[in-house]
């Protein structure tokens, strides 16, 4: 199908040329017009081109001209982050602390106290140069825990640029950084290249710190839970016979 006639033309199977997949039938005809100069010239058209290529070789050229395509189209539609102008235009580190509602002095003292040990400075100043954005509000408790680590480290490092915002006048971009999907969670730190495309992302706090707050969190529920036991059940059979009662739902 792929060597039937030009798209449109009468006959062809007009379903199967679209602008992606021209290339490769350009690429097959080539191909083709090729075989039938140089293969003799009394077998007959169809047997020539049967007897030269046979169908694992059409599949190859077709699979091979596929990947390609796919990996220029891939090029051409990924999308950068942010726009230039707007990365350009977004506060500093230093604007972000400077504009804080409420942590500010936290924020500050929590950047002094940090120490980047040399290794690790070494490291980062080896990088290409790096463009880090962070979504965040002036509330997190995780931010002021995360935040002045990476700014401690854009410091000592010319090679990288930080950008922090306000997570609530950056919603478009949120959006694709859901944490499990659901969460606007924050500070969320978006690493990107010169170009402003994505190298990697941190959501909220090093997983590693997120499975002693989650093992924590049980010890603490099992507590509290062992230490109010009664006044718990005396509550939850007054729950039990109010939602009966007054046919309460719970969103």
């Amino acid at each position: 199908w792929a060597l039937s006639p030009a798209p449109g033309a009468a006959g062809s199977p007009r379903w199967l040329y679209t602008d992606r997949l021209q290339p490769m039938f350009i690429l097959l005809r080539g191909v083709r017009l090729a075989t039938e100069i140089s293969v003799n010239p009394g077998i007959h058209r169809r047997q020539r081109w049967r007897h030269r290529f046979p169908v694992s070789w059409c599949v190859t050229i077709v699979l091979t001209a596929w990947r390609i395509l796919d990996a220029e189209v891939a090029t051409v539609n990924q999308d950068s982050v942010i726009a230039k102008d707007r990365y350009e235009k977004a506060t500093t580190y230093d604007e972000y602390v400077e504009r804080m509602q409420v942590n500010q002095q936290q924020m500050t003292e929590f950047t002094d106290e940090v120490e980047i040990p040399e290794d690790d400075i070494e490291w980062w100043k080896q990088q290409p140069n790096l463009n880090v954005l962070v979504l965040t509000y002036d509330g997190c408790g995780d931010a002021l825990y995360n935040i002045p680590v990476m700014a401690k480290i854009a410091q000592h490092c010319p090679n990288i640029d930080l950008r922090v915002v306000q997570r609530d006048d950056n919603l478009d971009i949120m959006e694709h950084y859901l944490n499990q999907g659901m969460y606007q969670s924050v500070p969320t730190f978006i690493f990107m290249d010169e170009n402003l495309m994505e190298i990697g992302n941190l959501k909220e706090r090093p997983s590693a710190m997120t499975e002693v707050f989650d093992r924590e969190g049980i010890r603490l529920r099992r507590s509290l839970r062992e230490q109010n036991k009664e006044p718990w059940r005396a509550e939850m059979v007054r729950e039990l016979r109010e939602v009966v009662a007054t046919k309460k739902q719970y969103d």
